[in-house]
């Protein structure tokens, strides 16, 4: 690719950052390297300021005032939460968040539920590429937990369901110490089988200057001897104490909460980067996560603080979120997600074995059934395999589309960096904004390691024949021609004109069994119209380039993946003339 090229690409990127992002929000660009992969659990703190999804009618907010009134649909601060979670945070397994509001905001109403703000922010992750969150609170009692009046803040968890399960919700007994506060929620969840408790909090507001510390101490109390009784029963218990705790590591509350029982992750965090919240130009780490000994002895935990918002005026929050790793593989009995059978539903033994006798919808159905993915990788971890393990042969990466190849490390603990530093990224098949979202984002059979600027100039367009004389670009190793390559050559080409792409002759099958894949596994996401205009060329397609060994392993080595799923198309050539090309 010419410099100028890469000029323009950078601009286009500082362009997009300045002038595409929602309206009134800032956004820091700080991204953590701590993943979720199939042995890695991610777990998050995050403030998320008052969130409501109303315009609060200023005659119904506390004093009339205009400062108790906001839109955080219309001022981009959900969209903003949804880009930080999903891509500074690269969509943690469960986020622990504080202060969401009620479905009005801080008007003064007996409305107390939060189900259409939780609603509007999944909704807005999903939007973005991210997974597709559950989310699961204890509602407060209207007016009994704090924060601004009429809002009811409250603390809840985000999860992903597709990495963990929530067995059992429940929150503190009312106490003193909690009055006008709010009550830690704990929740227990698992992974890999392996049971693993956050106790989300809100600690009492400094506002209150010296006043309010004894009531955060009697709180850091209460929470501490939760998780001693706990310990006294199993010794070994995974317990992550995490929040908004509203004052710093060596304060007396923080030293209180954490006892004997407790180390704080916050604490291996270089001290110029540990902040979460800028108080009148002081930085100080307010968000922090605690952990029981097993997990900080076997769980090998890792801890970043994200900036994003704290300092950064118009931001989406005034707290920086807080992210923490641990790896929980076969910890005692347990089974690991990695376990779930990888094998096909009926070997592909000859051409026909797949769900014989059966053609059209009810096959369709079928297959839908037998070999949608079982689980979801995360599009962090699936690029990591796709660039370590799915792609590359032997230390050698290579693009679907031009036979682009470079060396890449089959270990690397940054494979997503080294594969941008090669001018690697993941190409989706089937786009992203035709309806490769949330789960689907991240399903491997999809993904292909692709040239930057192939991948940019395909975008979201169908594939095709295009005549050569009508072709713009041609594609082949580091190459990009304007003029008609040599005619012994032209096979090995990959080709555009705006509005159709066509692979190289060796790839024609590979993509149309992906459609095929991609339109029977995610019926209700596939955009069908996308569909439809491929569709005749894609079916002889299939039949020309017809499937190989290179692509039998790549579905095999996907299904050895925790995802756990082959591509029925590879497996049984006769699929398609059965369900999309009779």
């Amino acid at each position: 690719m010419s410099s100028i090229r890469k000029v323009l690409q950078t601009l286009c990127l500082i362009v997009f950052l300045a002038f595409c992002l929602p309206s009134g929000i800032a956004y820091g660009v700080e991204v953590t390297s701590l993943v979720g992969s199939p042995t890695q659990l991610t777990v998050a703190t995050f403030n998320v300021e008052n969130l409501d999804p109303k315009k609060e009618d200023v005659s119904k907010v506390d004093r009339n005032s205009t400062r108790n009134v906001d839109d955080d649909v219309r001022n981009g601060k959900f969209t903003a939460l949804a880009n930080q979670i999903v891509t500074n945070l690269e969509a943690p397994d469960i986020i622990a968040l504080q202060e969401v509001q009620d479905n009005d905001g801080a008007e003064l109403s007996s409305v107390v539920d939060a189900a259409v703000t939780a609603k509007t922010l999944i909704d807005s992750i999903q939007s973005v590429g991210g997974p597709r969150y559950e989310y699961q609170e204890i509602p407060p009692q209207n007016g009994r937990d704090g924060g601004q009046p009429g809002g009811n803040i409250r603390v809840g968890f985000l999860f992903n369901p597709q990495r963990v399960k929530l067995q059992k919700l429940e929150r503190f007994a009312d106490d003193p110490a909690f009055l006008e506060s709010r009550k830690p929620l704990v929740g227990e969840f698992t992974f890999n089988n392996i049971p693993i408790t956050l106790i989300n909090n809100h600690f009492a507001s400094k506002s209150g200057g010296a006043a309010s510390n004894p009531k955060r101490i009697k709180q850091a109390t209460i929470v501490n001897e939760f998780v001693a009784d706990r310990l006294t029963t199993d010794p070994n218990a995974n317990i992550v104490v995490l929040g908004d705790l509203n004052d710093t590591p060596d304060s007396r509350p923080i030293k209180a909460l954490a006892g004997n029982q407790l180390e704080n992750l916050v604490n291996k965090i270089p001290l110029a980067d540990r902040f979460s919240f800028v108080f009148q130009g002081s930085k100080q780490q307010i968000d922090q996560i605690l952990v029981t000994p097993n997990l900080r002895n076997n769980g090998n935990p890792e801890i970043n603080a994200v900036h994003i918002n704290a300092g950064i005026s118009r931001s989406a929050s005034d707290h920086d979120p807080v992210i923490a790793r641990f790896t929980l593989s076969a910890v005692g009995e347990a089974t690991p997600i990695t376990s779930v059978p990888v094998t096909n539903p009926e070997p592909a033994v000859t051409p026909s074995t797949i769900l014989s006798g059966i053609t059209g919808d009810d096959l369709l159905k079928k297959l839908d059934s037998l070999y949608s993915p079982r689980t979801s990788l995360g599009y962090g971890s699936a690029r990591d395999l796709l660039y370590t393990k799915i792609d590359n042969q032997g230390g050698i990466l290579t693009d679907i589309y031009a036979g682009y190849s470079v060396p890449l490390n089959q270990n690397s603990d940054k494979p997503r960096e080294e594969a941008a530093r090669h001018r690697i990224n993941a190409e989706h098949v089937w786009p992203q904004s035709m309806g490769a979202e949330g789960p689907a984002k991240s399903d491997l059979h999809n993904l292909f390691a692709s040239r930057m600027e192939i991948n940019s100039d395909r975008a979201n367009f169908p594939f095709g024949d295009i005549p050569d004389n009508q072709t713009t670009s041609w594609y082949l190793d580091d190459e990009e021609l304007s003029l008609k390559p040599n005619p012994q050559d032209i096979d090995k080409y990959s080709e555009f004109k705006r509005g159709f792409f066509e692979p190289r002759e060796a790839k024609k099958g590979d993509i149309a069994r992906i459609i095929f894949y991609f339109r029977t596994v995610y019926p209700e996401l596939a955009n069908a119209s996308f569909f439809e205009k491929q569709k005749d060329t894609l079916c002889k397609w299939q039949g020309e380039d017809p499937v190989d060994a290179g692509e039998v392993a790549r579905s095999n080595a996907i299904a050895k993946t925790p995802q756990g799923n082959d591509n029925p198309f590879v497996l049984d050539p006769t699929l398609p003339q059965r369900t999309y090309c009779n």
